[in-house]
């Protein structure tokens, strides 16, 4: 009797985990519910064989500092991602803070890049909102309005989409930076994407 006891609880058991899910999957999704909220630390030492006295990469932004232990950024970022399958209207936005020496070299021009003089500052990396249209084309046209950074160059501020998290000496004369802009894509049903965006610097 109790072997089918267990059997009849496990059985019941399954209908109701099953029937959750199924509710689960049928359930609308809000808007609400597609924001995120994520943080990340980024650290790290440059060393340098040559150990200058002056403690200095020349020649060097990012990595400036040499045999010294640096924050680079600690950032956190709050979002939401339009959704690529809206045929719809659809809105998005993406706010994204960060603490550390990297923001020495991303200010955008007057924002907070005159508060302090110290190695580790702050600065907004992005600051903008998205919107899915369905006009113009078939698959609509989907804008970002705001701060956001370049999309100009291999190299990003967010080091966890660049190649490697150390930013190379590259960016001392291409360095990833953030601007006010609007970006435009023409969304092609078919095997295009036209992107337009006046963008300052």
């Amino acid at each position: 009797m109790t072997k089918n006891f267990l059997l009849a609880a496990t059985a019941l058991a399954s209908l109701a985990l099953g029937a959750s899910a199924a509710l689960a999957e049928e359930a609308p999704k809000t808007w609400v519910s597609g924001i995120t909220v994520t943080g990340q630390i980024d650290a790290g030492i440059t060393a340098n064989t040559a150990s200058p006295t002056s403690r200095l990469d020349f020649g060097s932004l990012f990595t400036d500092k040499a045999n010294t232990p640096l924050l680079n950024q600690a950032a956190a970022t709050i979002s939401r991602t339009i959704d690529p399958k809206e045929t719809g209207f659809d809105v998005g936005f993406k706010l994204q803070g960060m603490y550390g020496s990297d923001a020495r070299f991303t200010h955008f021009l007057g924002e907070f890049d005159r508060v302090t003089k110290a190695q580790n500052q702050f600065d907004i990396v992005e600051a903008n909102v998205t919107m899915h249209l369905p006009f113009i084309t078939e698959g609509g046209v989907d804008l970002k309005l705001g701060q956001f950074s370049t999309p100009m160059g291999a190299e990003t501020i967010d080091p966890s989409t660049n190649a490697s998290t150390a930013t190379p000496t590259s960016s001392t004369s291409a360095c990833p930076s953030s601007r006010p802009a609007v970006m435009r894509h023409c969304i092609s049903p078919q095997w295009w994407i036209c992107i337009s965006a006046p963008i300052p610097g």
